[in-house]
């Protein structure tokens, strides 16, 4: 929720995100399916990468999910400053925010979970370099771009050696999860 919208207690968690110039409020039907997707997921103590972090919404998830180190990286200053201010506004401690692309990101670290909810042209450029991150029997979580773009997107996903688990639509967004 915004900063401005009252707490209700119905919700399993609760955090703020102020947008301020980054994407990730939560709104998007990309954002809520990266977010419906992390709510299935068991990632207690996982180790969880989020790669085009904008307003950090998903690390915060993930940190409220109880993901034992996450790492969240974006290119942009504006989304770097802005996560870093709701990391601290929602008390996280385990999530690390990093201003980098995945090519300059430095770490040694594999990871349990991917989410990368990014544009389709960034993720077919950057696939292979998420699953060399990737742990064996990983996740990879992707989002950002059409249902027409499925063919392409899988294909590179595939090459990649990377297998199909779920697939969900939104408003004519598309969310995949694969497994390494």
């Amino acid at each position: 929720r915004a900063p401005f919208h009252k707490k209700e207690k119905k919700y399993t968690f609760d955090f703020i995100i102020h947008p301020k110039m980054s994407f990730g409020t939560g709104h998007h039907a990309t954002t809520m399916l990266m977010l419906r997707q992390l709510l299935l997921l068991d990632i207690n103590n996982k180790k969880v990468l989020d790669v085009g972090s904008g307003t950090g919404v998903l690390a915060i998830a993930a940190e409220k999910k109880r993901a034992g180190l996450i790492h969240a990286i974006d290119i942009d200053n504006h989304a770097f400053v802005n996560s870093l201010e709701n990391i601290k506004l929602n008390g996280c401690r385990k999530t690390s925010v990093f201003q980098a692309n995945i090519s300059e990101f430095k770490s040694s670290e594999m990871y349990d979970v991917i989410f990368a909810n990014i544009n389709k042209n960034v993720l077919l450029e950057e696939i292979k370099k998420y699953v060399m991150c990737l742990c064996s029997g990983g996740l990879l979580i992707l989002s950002g771009f059409f249902e027409s773009d499925f063919s392409e997107i899988h294909a590179c996903a595939s090459t990649s050696k990377l297998n199909l688990m779920r697939k969900k639509s939104l408003k004519n967004w598309l969310c995949l999860s694969y497994i390494k």
